[in-house]
């Protein structure tokens, strides 16, 4: 219990009282400290019947002492238990509804992740056929052309009196500014009006650069994922039975994971950076990023 207002200045009065003492003599330090043991014993005296107070107060139903000890009475006790059980389920429900909104959260950013994670796991024969029904809904006539000896064309697409030539890049490897060149070169040798690029992996600065200017348009993943659900439904360009691999979200919080170029090499890393910090070691398998899966 801590000490009133009135026995702090009554303790401060008898410090006082001792310090003058001296110059009394010892007989008024004998009768300040006779003073201050009185007090200490008020003080006890005080305390010790506040105790025996509270621990003889009557619950709510009358039964002495039961406010301090509730299993001195049978109704305090069968309400306090009626009340441990109603704060358990409360617990159980908050617990179930943070894990079902975790749970859904995931299944959600998972989904949002479903066809760029598709987009980079399917053969890369699929993945030029997909491209080439993809330009056929945007209004294109298509001619896919053969997998192997294609000379680095994967399709021919004419619209409007114009002929595009299409290269697909099924690779998690930077598009190069060599790789455009060769494009521009095929482009010219097949007499076409223009060039696309469709990869999923990015495309470099430098080829950016040297693109500029030229009749080759580049589109990366983001952009061919944003093709693909404004054109196709869902169901036509992911099988049903694709589930999205748990190493491409994060372990914390369900957000998916991008490449990260850090000073002591790659590595994934959270997209929610900088409020989740969540890293993790890209798996060997994937470390030849010069090569296309």
């Amino acid at each position: 219990m801590n000490p009133g207002p009135m026995e702090r200045a009554i303790s401060t009065i008898l410090w006082i009282l001792l310090l003058v003492g001296g110059a009394w003599g010892w007989q008024g330090v004998v009768v300040v400290l006779g003073l201050m043991a009185l007090f200490e014993g008020w003080k006890w005296l005080r305390r010790t019947r506040e105790l025996v107070v509270e621990r003889n107060r009557p619950c709510e139903h009358g039964v002495r002492g039961a406010a301090a000890h509730g299993d001195l009475c049978s109704v305090c006790q069968e309400a306090a238990a009626r009340e441990a059980s109603s704060a358990a389920g409360r617990a159980l429900e908050e617990r179930q509804r943070v894990e079902a909104q975790l749970a859904a959260d995931r299944a959600r950013l998972l989904a949002q992740v479903r066809v760029p994670e598709f987009l980079r796991q399917v053969d890369p024969r699929a993945f030029e056929l997909l491209v080439c029904r993809l330009y056929e809904r945007m209004g294109y006539s298509v001619e896919p052309t053969r997998y192997v000896g294609d000379d680095g064309i994967d399709g021919f697409l004419r619209k409007d009196g114009q002929l595009t030539i299409l290269q697909c890049k099924r690779t998690k490897a930077a598009v190069g500014a060599p790789i455009l060149r060769d494009l521009l070169g095929a482009m010219h040798h097949e007499k076409a009006d223009a060039a696309i690029v469709v990869t999923t992996g990015g495309v470099s600065q430098q080829a950016r650069r040297w693109a500029a200017g030229t009749p080759i348009q580049i589109v990366e993943l983001a952009e061919l994922v944003d093709l693909l659900k404004g054109h196709m439904q869902e169901a036509d360009i992911v099988p049903a039975d694709f589930e999205v691999s748990g190493e491409c979200a994060c372990a914390k919080c369900g957000k998916p994971l991008r490449v990260v170029h850090g000073r002591r090499g790659r590595f994934l890393g959270c997209t929610g950076y900088p409020t989740c910090r969540y890293t993790r070691d890209i798996p060997r398998r994937s470390r030849n990023w010069r090569k296309a899966a």
